[in-house]
């Protein structure tokens, strides 16, 4: 009786001694968005997400693709853009075109006029801008043959790609002379600048517009957003969602 006394004792004085965060359970969105996601060399964080990130966790129409695991896209309008850098301390990132990275077959000629979403998520950032023409005459083409950046080598100069700074008097001549004409945003350059296709491959910075997650993460938290039809920004704490931070939050439900 005495032994079975003790060893009643003893088990119940292991069970007080184990760690408090054994019978607690934090709130499930809260374990879902804590988890960092990565592509490549990119962190991946609110607002934006993944196909391996719950949508709750990013901001809506901040969906991205992680290509083989290296190459972050994104989809504005019907063109898709490489994110090179995410600048989380500024709310910016720094896209291309991929049809500029792309060798021969005049891809270049291929890129369209930039249109951005009408709900303003991302805004052009301190960028400056070069005209693409394809589908020029001849005559234009070897005229401005300076200008060119695109085409495979061999072909004749109406398959040319050219780029010219919106202050090139050239432009005059391009509505009548060039059959497509496009405005490429591009980093800001110099009036020494010459390299235009390194200009247009290095691409441009957007700035997006999002609810200031700075609270929330500051408290310990996580932002994201409610699922289903409501788009409602929430903070999600270990206890449960709160609306703005974790500071008046409490511990995790135990049992």
């Amino acid at each position: 009786m005495r032994r079975g006394l003790l060893c009643c004792m003893f088990f119940g004085i292991c069970i007080i001694s184990l760690p408090f965060t054994t019978f607690c359970k934090e709130d499930e969105q809260f374990e879902k968005c804590k988890k960092a996601g990565y592509c490549g060399n990119q962190t991946i964080r609110f607002p934006f997400y993944t196909e391996d990130i719950p949508e709750f966790c990013g901001f809506r129409g901040f969906n991205l693709t992680c290509l083989n695991n290296q190459v972050l896209l994104l989809n504005i309008s019907e063109d898709q853009y490489r994110i090179t850098q995410i600048f989380y301390s500024n709310n910016s990132f720094r896209v291309s075109n991929v049809l500029s990275s792309r060798s021969g077959f005049c891809s270049l000629g291929k890129i369209r006029n930039l249109s951005l979403p009408s709900d303003h998520r991302f805004e052009l950032d301190s960028t400056s801008n070069l005209t693409l023409l394809s589908n020029c005459t001849s005559d234009f083409a070897r005229i401005f043959s300076r200008s060119k950046v695109g085409c495979d080598v061999g072909k004749n100069d109406t398959d040319s790609v050219l780029a010219m700074k919106t202050n090139d008097p050239g432009l005059n001549y391009a509505n009548k002379e060039c059959k497509t004409v496009a405005v490429a945003p591009v980093l800001d350059y110099t009036e020494e600048s010459t390299n235009y296709l390194k200009l247009i491959r290095d691409g441009f910075d957007l700035k997006w517009v999002a609810t200031d997650c700075r609270d929330c993460q500051d408290s310990g938290g996580y932002c994201g957003f409610e699922g289903g039809s409501v788009n409602k920004f929430k903070c999600f704490c270990k206890d449960r969602p709160h609306s703005r931070s974790c500071k008046n939050s409490k511990q995790p439900h135990c049992s």
